[in-house]
């Protein structure tokens, strides 16, 4: 399975591709802290941790001491030392500095700031890969290769380290993300509660109305009250079509009604008709204000029935009706008096200015009177 990494420790990582780093590496023991705080000894090529028991405190005050990289021997680490002495030295020979062929690293852990150690046992011929020429490594050949390879696997673990943090950062989002989705489902939730309880009570109040008026019992199908709750008009108004299905009910059925259960096909909206609001201001052009609210609220109920807004059809739809000649007679009568109305009360009379063609034609007249008298 594909996975990230730096999901694990960055030397579980760098141990899978040793070998890329240098070839040929036989022995290599890492000792870390985990993000648990656990202290950890692997080996190369070891798929379990070894054995830590009587070795832990030997290995965290190994892990205190302060020193980057170094060439040690295996006697010279006590918990990588099985039963083997140490050589005492009174002064180095080159077969001793020879022998100190394990290379130690430190890195600090970001986990319990003591050093995380890298043990790499480099063979004369391992060594001898990094150098050009020569058979035996002089001591500053050694120091350039303890400095590259400090520096080189230093970089891969804190990229690893880095890697981590980001990927720690956009889980951090992903779960406030997360934490934020199941906040706003729960208040949802309690929102479509609300809204619940609120919609029955108002459909139990409807039925008591009814009830104690006409001594009817009320029901609501389920299919009738999910369509009602799915209406998005206001309250009164679906009263007002509730109301209005019972009275329907009650004309068609034959004596009296004891229970009437609603669906949705009896339930038709009765949206208010938009009323034109009358000028509240009287003056000398309050009749001519007021043919023009007529043919106003005409325009406006043609338009709801779907008709054309022409002549013929406004002055039919009028209350009481009059003939078109009359709308052109009032309109060719008093069209400089129109026009100035029109100019003063610019957000009235909007569907008859924009869609009933004789008062069109006469404002455009006026407005060409005025272009030929300025020429």
């Amino acid at each position: 399975m594909l996975k990230y990494s730096f999901i694990e420790h960055p030397i579980y990582y760098l141990f899978s591709t040793l070998d890329q780093l240098i070839p040929n590496v036989q022995k290599a023991y890492a000792v870390f802290s985990d993000s648990n705080k656990n202290i950890n000894l692997y080996a190369l090529g070891e798929k379990s941790k070894l054995d830590l028991r009587n070795k832990k405190h030997i290995i965290q005050k190994f892990r205190a001491e302060k020193r980057n990289s170094s060439w040690m021997r295996s006697d010279m680490i006590d918990f990588l030392n099985e039963g083997k002495q140490k050589k005492k030295i009174k002064q180095l020979s080159l077969t001793d500095e020879n022998e100190n062929n394990i290379l130690c690293l430190k890195f600090i852990s970001p986990y319990d700031d003591l050093y995380d150690v890298i043990f790499i046992e480099l063979t004369q011929s391992a060594l001898l890969q990094f150098v050009k020429e020569g058979k035996e490594l002089t001591t500053s050949q050694k120091t350039l290769i303890e400095a590259l390879l400090y520096n080189t696997i230093k970089a891969r673990i804190e990229t690893e380290y880095d890697n981590l943090k980001t990927h720690e950062v956009i889980i951090s989002s992903f779960e406030n993300q997360q934490s934020k989705i199941k906040g706003s489902f729960k208040e949802n939730e309690k929102l479509k509660r609300n809204y619940e309880q609120t919609f029955n009570y108002f459909l139990t109040s409807i039925a008591k109305e009814i009830k104690e008026s006409e001594d009817i019992k009320l029901d609501f199908s389920p299919t009738c009250m999910t369509y009602i709750s799915n209406l998005t008009t206001n309250l009164e108004v679906i009263r007002q079509s509730i109301l209005q299905a019972v009275t329907v009910y009650q004309n068609l059925s034959i004596g009296k009604l004891k229970q009437i259960t609603l669906e949705p096909e009896n339930i038709q909206i009765i949206e208010p008709k938009a009323i034109v609001p009358k000028t509240s201001f009287s003056n000398k052009h309050q009749n001519i204000i007021d043919i023009l609210d007529k043919y106003e609220s005409a325009a406006i109920e043609l338009g709801e029935k779907g008709m054309k807004v022409n002549g013929a059809n406004v002055a039919k739809q009028c209350t009481p009706s009059i003939t078109p000649a009359a709308i052109s007679f009032n309109l060719k009568k008093y069209a400089n008096t129109i026009n100035l109305l029109l100019n003063k009360y610019d957000n009235k009379w909007s569907t008859i200015k924009n869609q009933f063609k004789p008062l069109i034609n006469i404002t455009e007249k006026t407005e060409l009177d005025k272009k030929s008298k300025s020429a």
